[in-house]
């Protein structure tokens, strides 16, 4: 085969709400024979950081360094990134309204969806791509309230740390049935998939942690020759950890002495809410045991979750998690 770097498309053959899918795809074929990586992003169309960490790797990949094959699909939901939703052309579903159509894109891999321009593209990437694929990293973006994770499969812990987040997770089998990752680990496909905060906007250390990890992800595979880039301490998180949801019984304004990722020592206060009429502390949020602090800000009653430091009863002001294991990177590797 011959090195080097590619651009192309692949189309949905049918018209779907008076429109087409034209999803771009940019492949890097290596100087020697190896494993195809399959990166994907903006399945939902309010999620960018990882376009632009797609970017980011694309341009920094030497096609004559690398060993097999990479795939990447930055823009996975075209409709739904030009017209600012994260399902086209319905995201009403995310606002709990009930929809006839499905049409969360990571809800209709290997689905019977025909009816909807989504499942087509996940159909197509499927069949040319991602089945014939030994690893497959999916980026998404979620509530800058909260910090980024990266998660996968506990049989396969050691991909999932060398992506490169301070958190992790780990699972007993994919979330949820639709994802890539579900299809993935169905068809004996390695898999991790990343949450980089935030939504609408690109975050310059997000964008950064993306192409970092898929760089990581790459040298992992044995793709790449080069050390993993690692944070000096990572948290894990284990299927089924304990979180203590910061539940808001009081109107007010919401302070903290800790920053998302410090750790909060148990009985210690790790946010309160005070009066704005006198100043007066009027609740205070005791870390029950040691946890970190994941989340934190009150948010508006949508899916996008802007933060805010007004917070109102039936908001959640933040999450605690008790990390299941502390790695420390100084003294210690990832085994391939």
């Amino acid at each position: 085969m011959t090195a080097g770097k590619a651009k192309s498309f692949i189309e949905s053959e049918q018209y779907h709400f008076g429109a087409k899918m034209r999803v771009p795809v940019l492949e890097i074929t290596g100087a020697k024979d190896g494993p195809l990586l399959v990166v994907a992003s903006a399945q939902h169309g309010l999620e960018l950081n990882g376009v632009a960490a797609i970017e980011q790797a694309y341009s920094k990949i030497d096609p004559l360094q690398l060993t097999g094959r990479i795939v990447f699909l930055p823009v996975m939901n075209p409709l739904g990134v030009w017209t600012r939703r994260q399902e086209f052309p319905n995201d009403m579903a995310r606002y709990g309204k009930p929809l006839d159509v499905e049409c969360n894109m990571n809800r209709l891999w290997r689905a019977d969806r025909e009816n909807v321009p989504a499942w087509e593209i996940t159909e197509l990437v499927w069949e040319r791509y991602a089945s014939q694929a030994q690893a497959v990293v999916d980026l998404h973006g979620w509530s800058s309230l909260s910090m980024s994770l990266v998660w996968g499969n506990e049989d396969n812990l050691e991909m999932t740390r060398s992506f490169g987040l301070p958190c992790f997770m780990t699972v007993g089998y994919a979330e949820t049935k639709g994802t890539l990752s579900y299809a993935a680990q169905g068809a004996g496909i390695r898999w991790v998939t990343c949450e980089l905060a935030s939504q609408d906007l690109l975050y310059r250390d997000e964008v950064r942690a993306g192409a970092r990890g898929i760089m990581n992800i790459l040298r992992y595979l044995g793709m790449l020759e080069g050390r993993l880039n690692l944070p000096t301490l990572q948290y894990e998180f284990a299927e089924g950890h304990a979180e203590t949801l910061l539940n808001v019984p009081v109107a007010g304004l919401l302070v903290s002495d800790y920053a998302k990722g410090e750790i909060v020592r148990a009985g210690e206060i790790a946010a309160r809410i005070v009066s704005l009429d006198n100043l007066d502390t009027l609740h205070k949020f005791a870390a029950l045991r040691d946890s970190l602090l994941f989340n934190i800000g009150g948010a508006e009653s949508n899916h996008r979750g802007r933060a805010h430091a007004v917070v109102f009863p039936g908001q959640v002001a933040g999450i605690l998690k008790q990390v299941t294991r502390e790695w420390d990177n100084t003294d210690s590797s990832i085994k391939r």
